[in-house]
């Protein structure tokens, strides 16, 4: 049962992954974030926790807890999974 779970777990964050790309938020331009929100996307992108994404940024756990909410905001999203897709999908991660 357990196994099941989780199967369908991920079954759900590739059906929310999907909404995300085909949501009204791909008419946003990239260009519509700044800097420092398109820095923050690429974190997300990468499964970072806020605290982490402090940390690698230098910002307050609130900052960037702000960041990430007005990300969703400006994309009309509502999970950090469709965040971490769309910034996938459009190029977002910071360089390794």
């Amino acid at each position: 049962m357990f196994d099941r779970e989780w199967r369908q777990r991920g079954r759900v964050g590739a059906e929310l992954a999907q909404t995300a790309l085909e949501s009204p938020s791909d008419r946003i331009a990239i260009a519509d974030l700044t800097s420092r929100e398109r820095d923050v996307a690429g974190l997300v992108a990468q499964a970072r926790t806020n605290a982490e994404i402090a940390r690698t940024l230098g910002l307050s756990r609130a900052t960037a807890k702000w960041h990430v909410s007005q990300i969703l905001r400006k994309l009309d999203l509502t999970r950090r999974v469709q965040l971490a897709m769309y910034a996938r999908e459009h190029g977002l991660l910071p360089p390794e």
